[in-house]
């Protein structure tokens, strides 16, 4: 044998090796990223659901209100009422009447001592404008409940689901 057969068995033999070695190594690197891939693919359904889920929530949030707000109106008020007047009045006075006799005149003294009945029902309308003005302190927690759905952002939580969707075929 000679040395170029030699050279070219061992040249052989080594590329045999690397071609081995690198069918293998190439083999793992698959398996890895098949691997990788199939993780990329459960963590992006898993964000997607994740998404639509947000998507279907409710935002509840106690708000605090602490401030004066300012009342200042005219209320008008118009009403008739009916008042029943229901008494006696006792009337009790001396009267004094001259008398002209030909001569002269006389005072005569006349006692009036009399009660009289009063039995009826007045009409009293009251028309009146009255101004309010006033400052009234608030004080109270509000909550609020707000459907995502409903908001502004449902449509970006959609654009960036579908868009996690398409990143998954692409895999």
């Amino acid at each position: 044998m000679r040395k170029l057969d030699i050279v070219l068995i061992v040249l052989v033999v080594v590329s045999l090796i690397l071609n081995g070695v690198l069918l293998t190594g190439g083999g793992l690197l698959l398996q890895r990223g098949l691997k990788l891939r199939q993780m990329a693919v459960g963590v992006l359904d898993q964000a997607t659901e994740s998404l639509a889920a947000l998507g279907n929530e409710r935002i509840d949030y106690p708000v605090r209100i602490q401030q004066d707000i300012p009342v200042a109106a005219n209320v008008p008020f118009n009403q008739t009422m009916v008042v029943p007047l229901h008494t006696t009045v006792p009337i009790s006075f001396t009267a004094v009447v001259p008398v002209d006799l030909v001569l002269t005149t006389m005072d005569l003294e006349i006692p009036i001592d009399l009660t009289v009945p009063i039995d009826m029902e007045v009409p009293v309308t009251i028309s009146q404008t009255i101004r309010i003005s006033t400052t009234v302190p608030l004080d109270m927690e509000v909550p609020v409940t707000i459907d995502v759905a409903e908001t502004p952002l449902s449509g970006y939580l959609e654009q960036f689901r579908k868009t996690l969707e398409r990143l998954r075929e692409s895999l």
